[in-house]
């Protein structure tokens, strides 16, 4: 599946994704923005097109950005992403149930922040890393949730390192922000 060896076979059509195995009710999705006057393109060799991505607001219309979500690569934790001249994508969080209590926060922050009340999307912005601004990068995201007294620890970094494809990383938890231990 590395390098050329892609085909649509191997991506999966669904915008939404589990987090983990063990926390079901949070999903989440790489979305590529693009301002409203920019017309999105792939890069070359591309195996989809551009209307085949789930996409929001794909005309720009309303001076809003346009947004193409990557597909996810069956089999790995990375996402299909073949775009050029995004402005940045968005590590979107989407919360399927308000039952499980979330928190989230990066080592050196001083408290934790989660969902506001009536929202149950928390985009979280990724940049290209050779297009970053200066001094940004992906600060890896502790994800805590808490349900029928069960508490569930994990983390999280993004890289969009290649081309066309962003990987999610999970990574050992351990020595969360003082606000996030268990």
């Amino acid at each position: 599946m590395e390098g050329n060896n892609l085909e649509k076979t191997d991506l999966e059509e669904c915008k939404f994704m589990p987090i983990h195995d063990d926390i079901r009710d949070l999903e989440f999705a790489i979305g590529i923005v693009f301002a409203s006057s920019v017309q999105p393109e792939l890069i070359p060799g591309a195996i989809l097109k551009i209307g085949e991505f789930s996409s929001w607001n794909p005309k720009g219309e309303g001076g809003r950005p346009k947004k193409f979500y990557a597909c996810h690569i069956r089999g790995v934790c990375a996402l299909y992403a073949p775009f050029r001249k995004e402005m940045y994508a968005e590590l979107t969080l989407h919360r399927t149930s308000r039952t499980p209590k979330f928190l989230f926060g990066r080592r050196g922050e001083g408290k934790p922040f989660t969902f506001q009340k009536d929202k149950d999307h928390l985009p979280l912005r990724v940049y290209r890393n050779a297009q970053a601004p200066s001094g940004w990068y992906f600060k890896p995201l502790f994800i805590m949730a808490e349900s029928s007294g069960i508490t569930h620890l994990i983390k999280i970094s993004v890289d969009w390192l290649m081309k066309d494809r962003i990987r999610i990383i999970f990574l050992d938890a351990s020595k969360p922000p003082p606000f996030l231990r268990i």
